[in-house]
């Protein structure tokens, strides 16, 4: 192989290794967007749960008029919400 060959050859190598940098750029900066998104996302969900627990220390309150079967069947209802919008969390921070 003469010198024009391995100059040819070099540059082919050359060309796919940029192709696969700026690949890898594009891709890196379309993840850092879902990042963006997720992050944002999972500030939200942080405020939903806080809402949701203040509403629950409310209903909390509310709820020592209410009888022990009622109260029972409230809360676990408000607990399968929280554990629900926890599980949410934690997908998002995967």
């Amino acid at each position: 192989m003469d010198l024009h060959d391995q100059i040819k050859v070099f540059q082919d190598k050359l060309q796919a290794l940029v192709k696969k940098f700026l690949a890898s750029q594009k891709e890196n900066i379309s993840l850092k967007s879902e990042l963006d998104k997720c992050k944002k996302e999972l500030k939200e969900k942080e405020r939903q749960v806080e809402e949701l627990q203040q509403k629950v220390d409310i209903l909390h309150l509310k709820t020592t008029s209410m009888d022990e079967s009622a109260k029972k069947e409230l809360s676990k209802r408000i607990q399968n919400y929280i554990e629900d919008i926890e599980k949410c969390i934690q997908s998002l921070k995967k």
